[in-house]
């Protein structure tokens, strides 16, 4: 494995060419560009480490502070780790009502004001890729917001949102 200086990585692999019982005598050389599996790897290792990091709050640390404030801490938690390790601009955090299936929103940087108040609800239509992520429980990657039908305008300018 190569690294340039410009953060892009290159796989070198090289396999014999045996031709006769005295050994090879040429090599077949690849060169293969593996920046963006690299990059993801990388990506999902800083998501793991950040779910890590939310998940290591010590009950002594917290025990005296309010619920208020418990709540206020793992939202800067999580704004920390999608932010500055995730690289993510916009980020809606939303809890399910488990009786009426209402989607209530928690934590919104980035939003637009009417997307982030916006009625959602666990449902297969009509409530965005945020319904329908909490309705199927599977993650939903929008590469293209202009042409996704479930897609529902989150946060101006937006091209592509991850939601899980």
């Amino acid at each position: 494995m190569l690294k340039t200086q410009d953060n892009r990585y290159f796989q070198l692999h090289a396999a014999p060419i045996v031709e006769s019982a005295d050994g090879p005598r040429h090599l077949v050389i690849t060169l293969r560009d593996v920046s963006a599996e690299i990059l993801q790897q990388q990506k999902l290792a800083a998501i793991q480490d950040a779910g890590r990091e939310l998940a290591d709050l010590k009950p002594e640390e917290i025990f005296d502070m309010p619920v208020e404030d418990r709540i206020e801490l793992l939202k800067s938690n999580i704004v920390h780790c999608t932010k500055d390790l995730l690289k993510f601009d916009v980020v809606e955090i939303r809890l399910m009502d488990q009786k009426t299936r209402q989607l209530i929103p928690l934590l919104e940087v980035g939003m637009d004001t009417e997307a982030a108040h916006r009625d959602l609800y666990a449902g297969e239509a009509n409530n965005g890729v945020t319904g329908f992520v909490a309705f199927t429980g599977k993650s939903y990657l929008c590469e293209d917001t202009a042409n996704d039908p479930l897609y529902l305008m989150g946060a101006t300018g937006a091209k592509s949102s991850l939601t899980v």
